[in-house]
């Protein structure tokens, strides 16, 4: 660009469908903002420990242990001054929206203390084989939560050398990070379901306090939310509280003597957390909201209240979150099986398998129980009831190859809103997502003159795609997958070599 003087002044219009020529990218980059994220993490911390021998039991030595710990966490993290977030909506700054972010710091330090004993209480005799006990127990002072002390227990039992039987109890407790005290608030654009849609000014069956989530909704049954996305604002919580609650084991593993190499083992488990820590979804906030009328769920939705847009989502507040109870159970199932020293190399297979009887989540005292398990829910994902793997390998004349089966369940999609509603109860699902089975092949050799092996593989073999949760899940003309559970890539190759000096 030039001025009526003809002097150039290095400015250059831009051409968005001619960007490959160096005076395209020259304009481009003359009229881009430029941000710089800078984030510190530093843990800082102490061990000192003592263990060993106590003193000689019949069934063995008594062993022992004490310590204490002192461990430092903080975190800093500054960004640019043209992507900081401007109060008190947090949604806007002087670039695209999605880049808003803000300055943050935090630290907190705990103190530790612990003492553990194992004791062999009985030994080779009739009908005990190897009686252990192993008792625990760990005081914690932080500087943010106070003090908490627990324990845990764990026994050990094998009436013959071929089986063992064990459980254990242990009290859990978790406290918050860093970030989730301290960080900045972010906005994103969650997939949202709006129940105020066709509001009339009453509840529902479904919802019998709809009113409390659609406050600023004009009641005259025509609201529709325009977009099945919102603008939310994911936020820290100075005022969380640790996670507490306690876990239960008991299970066996028998190793026959007349099957060699041969190994099966079962395990129960239960496990009971309070004050879950994690960051609320508006679709499960909106709809505690709109059964119990609870403050903690109602004050995160923020609506316009005139104007052309009054009803639509302003913004809704995504803060980590203390979310009432959950408890869940199951059972985790191992064979492992070795063939070795055959004319052809050796074999080996293994099979894993994980049953969930239970996955419930009271999300606030009197809240009604939600079970999970065997459901996609829109706050806790896809938990299938049955996952499991299978492995077989083999190896022989310096090559090896294995073959792996991934599974997963199949799981229910719960029913629309206006499903719901219409049938008067929601206690039943709809759609079903189907198992999915992976395939993953590897195969290596190794030079042994060189020292150097060589590997290469396929995952997904049959490049299965991902089952989709649709329009019964997050609302007209969307779709969504769990990319935690569910290979959302494909069939991929991969290579590789080590070498060993």
């Amino acid at each position: 660009m030039r001025h009526s003087g003809g002097a150039d002044l290095g400015l250059h219009p831009v051409d968005i469908f001619n960007l490959t020529s160096p005076s395209q990218v020259s304009a481009v980059n003359q009229i881009s903002a430029y941000y710089d994220n800078q984030q510190v993490s530093i843990s800082r911390s102490m061990n000192l420990d003592f263990n060993g021998p106590i003193w000689a039991l019949p069934a063995g030595e008594l062993q022992g242990a004490v310590g204490f710990d002192y461990i430092e966490n903080y975190l800093n993290f500054q960004t640019s001054s043209i992507t900081v977030a401007e109060p008190p909506l947090y949604l806007n700054c002087q670039i695209s929206s999605e880049a808003c972010s803000g300055n943050s710091t935090g630290s907190y330090n705990v103190k530790e203390a612990y003492a553990e004993l194992n004791a062999p209480l009985l030994a080779n005799l009739p009908g005990v084989d190897k009686l252990t006990v192993d008792l625990g127990v760990r005081y914690s002072n932080y500087s943010l939560f106070g003090d908490t002390t627990r324990g845990q227990f764990q026994v050990e039992y094998k009436p013959v050398k071929d089986l063992l039987l064990r459980g254990t109890y242990a009290q859990i407790y978790r406290a918050p990070s860093v970030s989730d005290i301290s960080a900045a608030p972010a906005s994103n654009s969650p997939t949202f379901n709006d129940p105020c849609a066709g509001y009339t000014g009453k509840g529902t069956a479904l919802y019998p306090n709809l009113p409390a989530a659609c406050v600023g909704v004009l009641p005259n049954g025509l609201f529709a939310e325009p977009q099945n996305q919102i603008t939310g604002l994911v936020t820290s919580n100075a005022d969380l509280k640790p996670e507490t609650g306690d876990v239960k084991t008991a299970g066996f593993v028998f190793d026959p003597s007349f099957v060699p190499n041969l190994s099966l083992s079962a395990d129960w488990w239960d496990y009971r957390v309070n004050n879950l820590l994690t960051t609320l979804d508006p679709n499960y906030a909106i709809q505690q909201c709109a059964t119990t009328a609870a403050a903690e769920f109602c004050d995160l939705v923020h609506r316009y209240t005139s104007g052309p847009n009054q009803g639509q989502i302003l913004y809704f507040q995504q803060p980590t979150f203390n979310l009432g109870q959950l408890e869940t159970n199951g059972i985790d199932f191992s064979l492992k099986y070795l063939l070795r020293k055959t004319p052809i190399g050796n074999f080996s297979l293994e099979i894993d398998e994980t049953h969930l009887m239970t996955y419930k989540s009271t999300p606030s005292p009197g809240a009604a129980v939600q079970e999970i398990a065997g459901t996609e829910n829109k706050q806790f994902g896809f938990y299938a009831k049955d996952r499991g793997t299978l492995t077989l390998a083999w190896t022989g004349f310096n090559a090896e190859a294995m073959v792996t089966a991934r599974f997963i369940g199949g799981v229910q999609i719960p029913l629309t809103d206006e499903e719901c509603n219409a049938a008067g109860v929601c206690t039943y699902l709809g759609d079903h997502l189907p198992s999915v089975e992976y395939y993953d092949l590897t195969v290596g050799y190794q030079i042994q003159a060189t020292n150097t092996h060589l590997r290469a593989g396929v995952l997904n073999l049959a490049d299965k795609t991902p089952p989709i949760s649709g329009i019964n899940s997050f609302g007209s003309g969307s779709s969504v997958t769990d990319v935690t559970v569910y290979d959302t890539v494909g069939r991929r190759f991969y290579v590789g070599l080590t070498q060993k000096f």
